[in-house]
Protein backbone atom coordinates (compact mmCIF):
# COMPACT_ATOMS: atom_id res chain seq x y z
CA UNK A 1 0.00 0.00 0.00
CA UNK A 2 0.99 3.43 -0.99
CA UNK A 3 1.21 5.94 2.13
CA UNK A 4 -0.60 9.78 0.50
CA UNK A 5 1.66 12.80 2.28
CA UNK A 6 -0.89 15.77 2.39
CA UNK A 7 0.72 18.72 3.76
CA UNK A 8 -0.97 21.10 5.32
CA UNK A 9 0.44 25.16 5.35
CA UNK A 10 -0.80 27.44 8.69
CA UNK A 11 -0.98 31.29 8.43
CA UNK A 12 -0.16 33.16 11.56
CA UNK A 13 -3.69 33.75 12.95
CA UNK A 14 -4.15 30.06 12.93
CA UNK A 15 -5.83 29.50 9.27
CA UNK A 16 -5.09 26.35 7.12
CA UNK A 17 -4.06 25.92 3.63
CA UNK A 18 -3.69 23.11 1.57
CA UNK A 19 -1.91 25.09 -0.75
CA UNK A 20 1.44 27.25 -0.08
CA UNK A 21 0.59 29.90 -2.50
CA UNK A 22 -3.07 30.55 -1.05
CA UNK A 23 -1.56 30.81 2.26
CA UNK A 24 1.10 33.24 1.53
CA UNK A 25 -1.77 34.87 -0.05
CA UNK A 26 -3.90 35.50 2.78
CA UNK A 27 -1.03 36.18 4.62
CA UNK A 28 -0.58 39.45 2.25
CA UNK A 29 -3.86 40.08 2.30
CA UNK A 30 -4.09 39.90 6.03
CA UNK A 31 -0.79 42.14 6.57
CA UNK A 32 -2.19 44.77 3.75
CA UNK A 33 -5.56 44.71 5.52
CA UNK A 34 -3.93 45.30 9.48
CA UNK A 35 -1.93 48.61 7.28
CA UNK A 36 -4.68 50.71 6.59
CA UNK A 37 -2.38 53.85 6.58
CA UNK A 38 0.48 52.13 3.78
CA UNK A 39 0.14 53.69 0.79
CA UNK A 40 3.25 53.00 -1.97
CA UNK A 41 3.46 55.18 -5.42
CA UNK A 42 5.66 54.91 -8.22
CA UNK A 43 7.58 57.81 -9.55
CA UNK A 44 4.07 58.98 -11.09
CA UNK A 45 2.34 59.42 -8.48
CA UNK A 46 0.25 56.26 -8.88
CA UNK A 47 -0.71 54.18 -6.09
CA UNK A 48 -0.11 50.72 -6.39
CA UNK A 49 -2.52 48.09 -4.78
CA UNK A 50 -0.29 45.55 -3.52
CA UNK A 51 -3.05 42.67 -4.19
CA UNK A 52 -3.61 43.24 -7.68
CA UNK A 53 0.00 44.90 -9.42
CA UNK A 54 1.84 42.41 -6.51
CA UNK A 55 3.77 43.03 -3.31
CA UNK A 56 7.19 42.74 -5.68
CA UNK A 57 6.33 44.69 -8.22
CA UNK A 58 5.54 47.28 -5.98
CA UNK A 59 8.27 47.75 -3.59
CA UNK A 60 10.70 47.18 -6.60
CA UNK A 61 9.10 50.50 -8.28
CA UNK A 62 8.14 52.71 -5.12
CA UNK A 63 9.31 55.85 -5.26
CA UNK A 64 6.56 57.35 -2.46
CA UNK A 65 5.71 56.00 0.80
CA UNK A 66 3.21 57.01 3.26
CA UNK A 67 3.26 54.80 6.84
CA UNK A 68 0.77 56.70 9.00
CA UNK A 69 1.16 54.30 12.03
CA UNK A 70 4.16 52.08 14.23
CA UNK A 71 1.40 49.05 12.52
CA UNK A 72 2.09 50.52 9.06
CA UNK A 73 5.71 50.46 9.64
CA UNK A 74 5.50 46.80 10.87
CA UNK A 75 3.41 45.12 7.92
CA UNK A 76 5.42 47.10 5.26
CA UNK A 77 8.56 46.08 6.80
CA UNK A 78 7.40 42.69 7.01
CA UNK A 79 6.70 42.49 3.52
CA UNK A 80 10.35 44.52 3.18
CA UNK A 81 12.20 41.43 4.75
CA UNK A 82 10.24 38.80 3.00
CA UNK A 83 10.92 40.30 -0.32
CA UNK A 84 14.28 41.54 0.06
CA UNK A 85 14.28 45.07 -0.37
CA UNK A 86 15.21 48.21 2.25
CA UNK A 87 13.17 48.90 5.25
CA UNK A 88 11.56 51.83 6.56
CA UNK A 89 11.84 52.75 10.22
CA UNK A 90 9.29 55.18 11.69
CA UNK A 91 5.83 56.47 10.30
CA UNK A 92 5.63 59.07 8.03
CA UNK A 93 6.25 60.21 4.29
CA UNK A 94 8.95 58.97 2.42
CA UNK A 95 10.62 59.27 -0.85
CA UNK A 96 13.52 56.67 -2.61
CA UNK A 97 16.55 59.12 -3.15
CA UNK A 98 17.88 57.03 -6.07
CA UNK A 99 21.62 59.43 -5.55
CA UNK A 100 21.73 58.02 -1.69
CA UNK A 101 20.45 54.44 -1.94
CA UNK A 102 18.10 54.65 0.32
CA UNK A 103 15.03 56.14 1.94
CA UNK A 104 14.59 59.74 2.95
CA UNK A 105 11.83 61.59 5.14
CA UNK A 106 9.85 63.83 3.12
CA UNK A 107 9.97 66.06 6.06
CA UNK A 108 13.88 66.40 5.58
CA UNK A 109 13.59 67.11 1.76
CA UNK A 110 11.21 70.33 2.50
CA UNK A 111 13.49 71.65 5.16
CA UNK A 112 16.22 71.25 2.58
CA UNK A 113 14.35 73.04 0.10
CA UNK A 114 13.03 75.42 2.38
CA UNK A 115 16.58 76.31 3.61
CA UNK A 116 17.94 76.39 0.00
CA UNK A 117 15.03 79.07 -0.60
CA UNK A 118 16.11 81.29 1.97
CA UNK A 119 19.96 81.46 0.73
CA UNK A 120 18.71 82.14 -3.02
CA UNK A 121 16.05 85.13 -1.26
CA UNK A 122 19.03 86.35 0.57
CA UNK A 123 21.84 86.37 -2.80
CA UNK A 124 19.19 87.83 -4.46
CA UNK A 125 18.40 90.70 -1.82
CA UNK A 126 22.18 91.45 -1.73
CA UNK A 127 21.98 91.73 -5.41
CA UNK A 128 19.44 94.16 -5.54
CA UNK A 129 21.58 96.31 -2.87
CA UNK A 130 24.60 96.91 -4.70
CA UNK A 131 24.78 100.09 -6.57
Amino acid sequence: MKEIVTYRYKANDGTMFDDDSECLRYELEQTIKNAGGMVIKNAYGETFDLIDDGVDDALNNAAYVTLKTDDDVEAYNSLCEHYGYQKIMEPGNWYYDNDEDKWMKFDDLVDKVNEMAAFFYQTLISFRMRP
